[in-house]
């Protein structure tokens, strides 16, 4: 019996490899996602906010808002990103979310 061999042939993936190709199509899912819906008004808001606030304006004395400034903090380095590379903001930020 040692010369027969086996009609049964070794699955194409691992049952690992299928966990990892599972997490690929959720994130290309969730990815189209972002990238297709339209952002929220609060979320815009803060952007607009942080944008006057980097470009030189002064928090709760130029720009009247409700929000803390860490809200502003967090969007920082999406603006960053914008004046460094010139890309659009929202595309930015949407990139920033994957993150």
């Amino acid at each position: 019996m040692t010369g027969i061999k086996s009609p049964l042939k070794a699955p194409l993936l691992s049952f690992q490899a299928h966990g990892y190709v599972l997490i690929l199509i959720i994130l290309v899912i969730l990815n189209y996602r972002i990238f297709t819906t339209p952002l929220h008004s609060d979320v815009s808001y803060l952007l607009l906010l942080t944008q006057k606030h980097f470009s030189g304006k002064q928090l709760y004395r130029d720009i009247i808002d409700v929000n803390t400034p860490v809200n502003h903090f967090f969007n920082l380095p999406v603006l960053w990103v914008h004046k460094l590379t010139g890309a659009e903001t929202l595309t930015v930020f949407r990139v920033y979310l994957l993150i």
